[in-house]
């Protein structure tokens, strides 16, 4: 039959073997070796400051002691013996700073400090863990930009190197005290290494894109010399069959920017980083100029055609109108006939005055149509 003893002997060893995996969970908490190897300042050193895992040990040696001394209690005076040990204070060194409580309290207390702890521990592994997750975002994003160098061809060092410096001294800081990261320095640091893997990608699509661009400049130097030539022949030809023609002067630009496109070409080679934006620049200005040269060459040929084609309108109106004048047998009509002569010789002059045959094709289209209403003409 079990006495009181025996149960407050039972208590004790359940109590004292839950101090023990209280212990272990303290000293083995992953957040523990980080606190070992860093000195802790800020709020970090406050939640830590009550914490003495040391001394919880030596509590936990001095229970064990009082629980080994109760079970090797025997005899008649055992239960006397037992209820004063389990009366009296647990015997500590006063300088380990431990409770001055009887056996049950004291393994009550060291427990309530365990707890303590681990919940400190549990917090600061939190914000530790947190900490990590924003070296290994920012940690990440510096190897998307030493990793853009790489597809640039060109040394990340200069560019990498300070901001990977910076990375290690934010880290450092927060080590200390997580739970007073500075946020203005990783946020800042966040924005530069964003900024930085941006202008890296940027450079290298331009540098993707550079051999279809320099096609593309090619393709429009050849479009220029053939509307060129072609405004060039149109020119010659206006001028040849229409009197002042009032056309532009038909020489060429495509010498110009032929050359303009080779130097471009050649700034390509060996170019450092930090020249690829004006680059970039220089290449769009002279694809939108070479484009406005290509259309501009188109419009003067086109205005050249359009003159000869003006020529042949008129040519054809007439004939239309004289054909007119046959059905309302009318051709022989001494007016519309000076007329339609006065208009077909200009007509078919080389080079044609445009302006008075296309007064001439309407005085006689006039006269046409004054002589079908029965008015006189």
């Amino acid at each position: 039959m079990r006495t009181g003893t025996d149960v407050a002997v039972a208590q004790l060893a359940a109590a004292h073997d839950r101090l023990a995996a209280a212990l272990y969970t303290v000293d083995t908490h992953p957040a523990h070796a980080l606190l070992r190897g860093v000195a802790v300042r800020g709020a970090t050193a406050r939640l830590w400051s009550g914490v003495d895992v040391g001394r919880l040990w030596s509590g936990f040696v001095a229970a064990r002691d009082v629980l080994e001394r109760l079970r090797a209690l025997s005899g008649r005076s055992r239960d006397a013996d037992a209820a004063r040990i389990l009366a009296a204070p647990v015997p500590v060194d006063p300088l380990d700073g431990l409770p001055d409580l009887p056996p049950a309290a004291f393994v009550a207390d060291l427990e309530r400090q365990c707890a303590a702890a681990a919940e400190a521990l549990d917090r600061v592994g939190a914000a530790r863990a947190a900490l990590t997750e924003r070296l290994i975002e920012l940690d990440t994003a510096l190897e998307a930009a030493v990793a853009a160098h790489h597809r640039l061809g060109a040394d990340h060092a200069a560019t990498t190197g300070p901001l990977q410096s910076r990375l290690q001294q934010v880290y450092a800081d927060a080590l200390h005290d997580p739970f007073s990261v500075d946020e203005p320095a990783w946020a800042a640091l966040r924005e530069d290494l964003a900024r930085t893997v941006r202008r890296l990608s940027e450079l290298a699509a331009l540098r993707v894109a550079l051999p279809g661009r320099l096609t593309r400049l090619d393709t429009l130097l050849t479009a220029l010399a053939a509307a060129e030539q072609r405004a060039r022949e149109a020119h010659a030809a206006a001028v040849a069959k229409i009197a002042d023609p009032g056309l532009p002067d038909p020489a060429g630009t495509h010498p110009r920017w032929q050359a303009a496109v080779a130097d471009a070409v050649r700034a390509t080679d060996a170019l450092d980083l930090d020249a690829w934006p004006a680059l970039d620049r220089r290449l769009s200005t002279l694809d939108r100029d070479l484009s406005a040269a290509v259309s501009a060459a188109e419009d003067r040929a086109n205005a050249a055609r359009g003159l000869l084609d003006r020529r042949e309108e008129l040519r054809g109106r007439l004939e239309a109108y004289r054909a007119k004048a046959v059905r309302l047998d009318r051709v022989e009509d001494p007016a519309l006939l000076e007329r339609y002569r006065a208009a077909r010789e200009l007509l078919w002059a080389a080079p044609c005055d445009l302006r008075a045959a296309t007064r001439a094709v309407f005085a006689y289209q006039q006269a046409l149509s004054g002589a079908a209403e029965g008015r006189p003409t």
